[in-house]
């Protein structure tokens, strides 16, 4: 590797890092945000727009928190997600099923609470 190469690499590394950064500081709005559609889903009689909601939310969130290596969010947002589509399919509700979302967010939620948003450093090199 030149030193070219590797200051490259320190500053690819400093963006990264500084996009961890940046998304800690919108993440605990966006967990909100899912929490908020969770609960409207719970009390609503047609919740048909409030599940495509959760679940785009959901998708968002797990993706970008992989990306940038929160898995623990991405991991319960995912779970969530899974759970979502066999109701997005079938539009049809199971208490087991919206039990077990009901976990998840609590267990998102709790993450939120201890502000517990730890992601490793990205490493490109593998």
């Amino acid at each position: 590797m030149s030193q070219n190469d590797s200051s490259n690499s320190g500053s690819v590394d400093a963006q990264l890092a500084e996009l961890q950064r940046n998304y800690i500081l919108k993440l605990d709005q966006k967990i909100k945000d899912i929490l908020g559609v969770w609960q409207t889903l719970q009390n609503s009689p047609q919740p048909t727009d409030d599940i495509y909601n959760l679940h785009r939310t959901v998708h968002s969130v797990a993706g970008t928190s992989a990306i940038l290596n929160f898995m623990e969010v991405s991991r319960i947002c995912s779970s969530i997600e899974l759970l979502l589509l066999p109701i997005l399919k079938a539009t049809t509700y199971e208490e087991s099923t919206l039990s077990q979302i009901d976990t998840h967010m609590k267990d998102l939620n709790t993450l939120r609470q201890n502000q517990d948003y730890s992601a490793k450093p990205i490493n490109l090199e593998g």
